[in-house]
């Protein structure tokens, strides 16, 4: 699994940005904010179960509200291509 921790935007300060390749065979991406009482609230959780996302451009998208996403995208896109590539996923390695 990788995982990349995005600033926020600052109207988005204080919540918690991440993206990343799973090996269950999908690229993940996530945006939790704290309420009052310290509790995670759920604000994009895409990427949990297996073959969801495909492509990492569709995972940067869903978190392009509230990251601060590097200048080129492209070179975030092609380290998660390159993660899914060297991690693979568990699916590909044990078919049945």
């Amino acid at each position: 699994m990788s995982r990349y921790q995005l600033p926020a935007l600052p109207q988005f300060a204080g919540h918690d940005i991440a993206i990343g390749w799973d090996r269950v065979g999908t690229f993940f991406a996530y945006v939790f904010d704290r309420d009052a009482d310290g509790e995670d609230v759920v604000i994009v959780n895409i990427g949990d179960r297996p073959g969801e996302i495909t492509n990492p451009q569709d995972a940067i998208q869903h978190v392009r509200p509230y990251a601060a996403i590097p200048a080129d995208a492209r070179d975030l896109a092609a380290a998660l291509h390159a993660d899914a590539r060297h991690e693979g996923s568990i699916s590909a390695t044990h078919r049945t």
